[in-house]
């Protein structure tokens, strides 16, 4: 095979995985290295096979668990710096319920 038609036929594939993916409703992913003790290896893949889900599926589950839970208490954080930092201003209207 010459190498203008294995290069054609690589991004051919690689152009399939990413239509699959997008219309699959996924995000483009990227790859990435992590580093693990024996231990969390032991038990990730233990897991891993109880649950019947790859490795780095459950990887990512973790990561996005992580994420959502920064996000809620970082929205909560601001939301308390946030409160009262108004009150002592005399240049706003007073809104009143009636």
């Amino acid at each position: 095979m010459h190498s203008f038609q294995f290069d054609k036929l690589f991004i051919d594939v690689l152009i399939l995985k990413i239509m699959y993916n997008v219309s699959m409703g996924g995000d483009l992913m990227v790859k990435t290295q992590i580093y693990l003790t024996e231990e969390e290896k032991f038990s990730l893949s233990t897991i891993s096979h109880q649950l019947g889900k790859r490795q780095s599926e459950l990887i990512r589950e973790a990561v996005d668990e992580l994420i959502t839970r920064y996000s809620e208490n970082r929205h909560q954080e601001i939301l308390e710096k946030a409160a009262g930092i108004w009150k002592d201003r005399d240049d706003l209207p007073d809104f009143v319920k009636h």
